[in-house]
């Protein structure tokens, strides 16, 4: 496996110092590691870098780094995982929270996330906009039972959306920041944990 990951024989793998297979500063702190005192790593140490494969490509890789004594001689385990996969995985991942947090941002139309209890976790520019707030990040101290005009509504619309999951223009009244009352369209889906 590890002949595959760098693209050497086991041969050559033997005889390559492993210092040239990574970067020098992840050489220091793996030499670092296996030469001092194993009290001062219990535990296997995570570190992310790229190994110099045999073809000059980089390969991304997690190395688990443990020093061990056995007959009072120390020995160094090093794992090497290659972890290409995963590092394309988390870049798919940031870019798709990164168009969603961008469509969120930018509609034209208030959206908002709370738990179930109704703090609110998440509001986009708009809504503060619509509700008189010159900060979305103020709102994320309220409760959204607040904006409610009677309190009535809000009870009447927990209990539809504990009976479908799914509440569609739920007409209601709203107070905004300066007290004026508001009519809004809410629409709204559960999202279980």
């Amino acid at each position: 496996s590890a002949c595959n990951q760098v693209g050497y024989t086991r041969t050559e793998i033997l005889a390559h110092v492993f210092d040239s297979l990574v970067p020098p500063s992840v050489a220091e702190q793996i030499s670092n590691i296996l030469c001092g005192d194993t009290n001062d790593h219990p535990k296997a140490t995570s570190i992310i870098t790229r190994l110099q494969a045999a073809n000059q490509v980089a390969v991304p890789v997690e190395i688990m780094v443990q020093r061990i004594t056995l007959s009072e001689q120390g020995y160094g385990i090093l794992v090497a995982r290659d972890i290409s996969a995963r590092l394309k995985m988390e870049e798919v991942l940031r870019k798709s929270e990164e168009r969603y947090q961008n469509l969120f941002e930018g509609m034209p139309i208030g959206l908002y996330r709370t738990t179930y209890d109704g703090n609110i976790v998440d509001v986009n520019p708009s809504l503060a906009d619509m509700f008189g707030y010159t900060d979305r990040t103020e709102l994320l101290t309220i409760n959204v039972s607040e904006f409610y005009v009677d309190a009535n509504d809000r009870k009447r619309w927990q209990s539809l959306m504990e009976q479908t999951g799914i509440v569609r223009n739920f007409e209601v009244r709203f107070r905004r920041l300066d007290g004026t009352i508001i009519w809004v369209h809410n629409t709204s889906r559960a999202v279980y944990d």
